[in-house]
């Protein structure tokens, strides 16, 4: 990845405590709801995994910062 999405990666990563990984594949899943290309029973794996993150973080599972509108 370019340096400045690296950057940008990181701090977003920082703010929603998670690792890079989990971070890259949160804006992913956003990005792919967002744009209607997960089918819905993804949509509620998704949604079930991003609660108990949630809960496990202390963050809202419907926290947007991806900037993926």
């Amino acid at each position: 990845m370019e340096d400045g999405a690296e950057d940008a990666l990181r701090d977003l990563a920082g703010e929603l405590d998670m690792t890079r990984n989990d971070t890259i594949r949160f804006i992913v899943r956003e990005w792919m709801e967002t744009n209607t290309y997960l089918p819905v029973h993804e949509l509620v794996k998704t949604a079930m995994w991003m609660g108990r993150h949630a809960q496990d973080s202390g963050i809202s599972p419907k926290h947007h910062g991806s900037g993926f509108a």
